[in-house]
């Protein structure tokens, strides 16, 4: 699985507090996007999310993540902007 994937994954749960509201976001299965933060967990050797009924709750490795890789996703939005005119 692409890092890329991965990381916008991981953005968008942690934006929505959800994983099938990322989903929707990304256009991707519910399934996908928990693949993707499984590997990521793995990756990282921390659980990045604690699951609540109407939500999930970010830990602190996943608050410490989400500054860096959330610029990375705007710096690649704006940039493929720039590209797409």
């Amino acid at each position: 699985m692409p890092l890329d994937a991965v990381q916008k994954a991981f953005t968008e749960v942690f934006r929505h507090r959800s994983v099938s509201e990322a989903a929707v976001v990304l256009r991707v299965t519910r399934s996908a996007v928990t693949q993707h933060l499984a590997k990521l967990q793995q990756r990282m050797g921390a659980a990045l999310f604690i699951r609540y009924r109407s939500d999930l709750e970010p830990t602190r490795p996943a608050q410490e993540l989400f500054a860096p890789a959330d610029r990375v996703r705007v710096l690649e939005q704006l940039i493929t902007e720039k590209i797409n005119g």
